[in-house]
């Protein structure tokens, strides 16, 4: 099954049953939420107090109305940046949508790697960004980045050899891959 990969129908049929590779993204707060949440800061409570105290309290309309102004504008100003910082983080996600070399049917292909599904056989050579958590069956030369993840600055040198235990620490699993990091040397499968 290494040699060849999965099947075509049986990759539709595993990504069909366990889902798509990737992590599922929090549904965006509506404008509501995000107007709730620019009132609910400490800035906008104490505003909202001084401009309520200035109209009701004290009787002093254009004090009260000005503190008022302050604070709508302050929660539109907050509302649109929120805004602009989701629809800017979306925007990197489509542009780095990472693909993966993929052996199918003896074929190897490039697929999205929310593709990629349990018992694929990824290929990985110098440059790849990993795509996905994967148990080494070949390696020639693989060196992986994997700072992110150990905090070690050198690349991990990485050989075939299976699943390590779970008492194994994350920087001593030289037989396997993790989702992110990044391949600065040699191949693997």
């Amino acid at each position: 099954m290494v040699a060849q990969g999965l099947g075509p129908d049986e990759a539709e049929r595993r990504l069909a049953e366990f889902g798509a590779n990737e992590l599922t993204q929090p549904p965006l707060p509506s404008i509501a939420g995000r107007v709730v949440r620019q009132l609910a800061d400490p800035l906008s409570v104490l505003l909202l107090i001084a401009g309520g105290a200035s109209l009701v309290v004290l009787g002093d309309v254009p004090e009260g109305l000005a503190i008022m102004t302050i604070l709508t504008v302050n929660v539109v100003v907050g509302v649109r940046q929120e805004a602009r910082a989701d629809r800017a983080v979306q925007s990197l996600r489509q542009l780095t949508a990472p693909t993966a070399k993929v052996r199918r049917g003896g074929v190897t292909q490039r697929v999205p790697a929310a593709g990629i599904v349990p018992d694929d056989v990824i290929e990985v050579t110098a440059g790849d960004r990993v795509p996905a958590d994967a148990v080494l069956v070949e390696a020639a030369g693989l060196g992986v980045d994997e700072s992110a993840l150990t905090g070690e600055a050198a690349s991990a040198d990485k050989a075939a050899g299976g699943r390590a235990g779970p008492d194994v620490p994350m920087g001593d699993r030289n037989g396997e891959l993790f989702s992110g990091t990044l391949v600065v040397r040699g191949s693997g499968t």
